[in-house]
């Protein structure tokens, strides 16, 4: 489980209600035992959706299959702020809107459409965020947009799920070994995701989603 300190109380008011808003129990995930080092990983559940770097990058070894791939953390390279009526609520002057990462694609990909992450002995107050990114490619960046995070976190999971292209629903089911299993509520669509802890921590466990990749024609033998 994740090391967590005393919560604020519109935390803990705001956990509930989503609590009560998704209405259900979450169905259980199945995974290997936890990773020995803590931090954010991503299962490499078969051989067609092995994660891998982006093609010119050289990783110092490949992920087996049932393996878990540990995300690196990436903090914004710039972000914009503007003075709302949230941030008022919140007790500051400005608070981030749009936060713009380098790298119009995560290194780490998958074509598993619903993966499986595991938070391992990650030390934060916050609880696990899976939000999707925009993929800006003329710019080789990409964008969240922190205040849509942030809306949607402050009225529930209820808004998350009619639909709300920057949260993505997911079940989350805690494990005894210190490992808290996280997978989307329903299949990704293509495109660029990742775990932030709470709408105020801009550091994203970035992640990709791709289609799966095609199988290479054989060669015909020289006569």
């Amino acid at each position: 489980m994740r090391l967590r300190r005393l919560l604020p109380l519109w935390m803990l008011v705001l956990g509930g209600c989503a609590l009560i808003a998704a209405g259900q129990t979450a169905p259980s995930i199945s995974a290997p035992a936890a990773p020995a080092a803590p931090g954010v990983y991503l299962l490499a559940s078969s051989p067609g959706s092995v994660p891998g770097p982006l093609p010119g990058s050289a990783p110092e070894s490949a992920p087996e299959p049932e393996s878990w791939i540990r995300l690196d953390s990436i903090q914004p390279s710039n972000v914009k702020a503007e003075r709302s009526t949230l941030s008022m609520l919140a007790g500051a002057t400005q608070q981030p809107t749009l936060a713009e990462y380098i790298g119009a694609q995560a290194q780490f990909r998958t074509a598993d459409r619903q993966p499986v992450l595991c938070v391992n002995r990650v030390e934060t107050a916050a609880d696990p965020v899976l939000v999707r990114l925009k993929s800006k490619k003329d710019k080789n960046v990409r964008d969240l947009d922190i205040g849509a995070v942030r809306a949607t976190l402050m009225v529930g999971a209820s808004l998350a799920q009619a639909g709300n292209s920057d949260v993505v629903p997911m079940n989350e089911a805690p494990r005894g070994d210190g490992c808290d299993l996280l997978q989307p509520a329903r299949a990704l669509p293509l495109g660029e995701y990742g775990i932030i802890f709470g709408p105020d921590d801009l550091a994203v466990y970035a992640f990709g989603v791709q289609a799966e990749p095609k199988p290479r024609p054989a060669r015909s033998a020289l006569p």
